[in-house]
């Protein structure tokens, strides 16, 4: 087991990181001793130079107040927390359960088919047509779309809404995602392997919290 532990900029080091499964070696402990502590493929303190998944800079993680909190740093493919309790989603917020990534599409009104003087023929528009979940596929491809009202959507291995009996890291039921008045919002149904959102925003952390920087997944212990 490896332990990187990095010089102060004043602020004592509560807390670290350790590396539960990736290809930097399981089990590497990152000690967070300075101020700011940078994640990347080639930047940084925290490096994973071997993961094509992070970027050259990808993440950073720094003291606030006392309290650690991550930031995305404009990467390629996010940074993933794990949810603890029912988290808001808006237009294009992807999450991931087990191995499947999605991405959530509000539909404020049903699409024009007229284009100039043309209109184009499809299949009728469902009229309770609420959001859709995409997933999203390696290559950042879409995969399977599915359209759904105002209503509570399941993920799971099977008997969901979305089902998937052929992922290992999948929950019998994983997760939710459903509409409360003009929001959306994903909820985690005690699964094993947890429900994880891609952040927007800088976040807090606190112990015992899992994130996926590329496919390097690490818990964040605090003393």
């Amino acid at each position: 087991m490896s332990d990187n532990s990095f010089g102060g900029n004043g602020a004592d080091g509560k807390a670290k990181l350790v590396l539960l499964r990736g290809g930097g070696g399981d089990g590497a402990e990152y000690t967070l001793n300075a101020t700011e502590h940078r994640a990347g493929r080639e930047h940084g303190l925290i490096l994973f130079p071997d993961d094509p998944t992070v970027s050259p800079s990808h993440a950073e993680f720094f003291y606030q107040d006392g309290r650690l909190r991550v930031r995305d740093l404009g990467s390629a493919n996010g940074t993933y927390v794990r949810i603890r309790t029912p988290v808001e989603l808006g237009g294009s917020d992807r999450f991931v359960c087990g191995e499947q990534m999605f991405e959530l599409r509000t539909v404020a009104e049903p699409p024009n088919p007229w284009v100039d003087d043309v209109c184009f023929t499809g299949s009728v528009v469902p009229d309770d047509l609420d959001f859709q979940l995409i997933q999203v596929l390696a290559g950042d491809r879409p995969g399977m779309v599915r359209g759904y009202g105002p209503t509570r959507v399941t993920i799971g291995r099977e008997g969901c809404t979305l089902s998937f009996p052929n992922d290992r890291y999948m929950s019998h039921e994983h997760a939710s995602v459903g509409r409360s008045g003009s929001t959306w919002t994903l909820e985690d149904s005690g699964s094993k392997n947890g429900t994880y959102v891609r952040i927007r925003a800088d976040v807090p952390l606190q112990d015992g919290d899992t994130l996926f920087i590329g496919k390097q997944l690490v818990r964040v212990d605090i003393a």
